[in-house]
């Protein structure tokens, strides 16, 4: 058991981007982790209206990282912004063909790690884990 529970979790985040974030290093480099995680996200969830403050909420990211991250994938024409009839000032985040077709390998993956790390803990340990992890988001918000 180790006292450095930091260290742990900065293991465990590189493993993790190194098995579903990085295995395509040139889908990797042009989006980045968090745009891997919101580009799964925006997937899961299309036809709904997503905004950027959406976003925010969901990852905990400030504005500015979601704001850049959101450049990147419009730039690579992975999604586009498109205005609300009902208010000029907000834009819907909607996802192309393009991230369509490559969001599907990456959920591939993700669902496999997911997969993989199940069927290695008990039903127990998977409620444990859940616990802990929602417990330290909150101690860290």
């Amino acid at each position: 058991m180790t006292n450095n529970v930091i260290g742990e979790i900065f293991k465990i985040t590189h493993l993790l981007r190194r098995r579903v974030g990085c295995s395509d290093t040139d889908f990797h480099e042009r989006i980045g982790v968090t745009g891997i995680r919101m580009v799964r996200y925006l997937a899961e969830n299309s036809g709904k209206d997503i905004f950027q403050k959406d976003l925010e909420e969901k990852f905990s990211l400030r504005a500015s990282s979601v704001s850049v991250t959101l450049k990147k994938l419009e730039h690579k024409g992975f999604i586009i912004r498109e205005a609300v009839d009902y208010d000029a000032r907000l834009k819907k985040i909607i996802v192309t063909d393009k991230l369509s077709e490559v969001q599907s390998e990456k959920s591939k993956q993700y669902d496999d790690l997911e997969k993989k790390i199940k069927d290695n803990m008990t039903i127990e340990e998977i409620k444990q884990l859940d616990y802990l992890l929602h417990k330290l988001s909150g101690i860290l918000e």
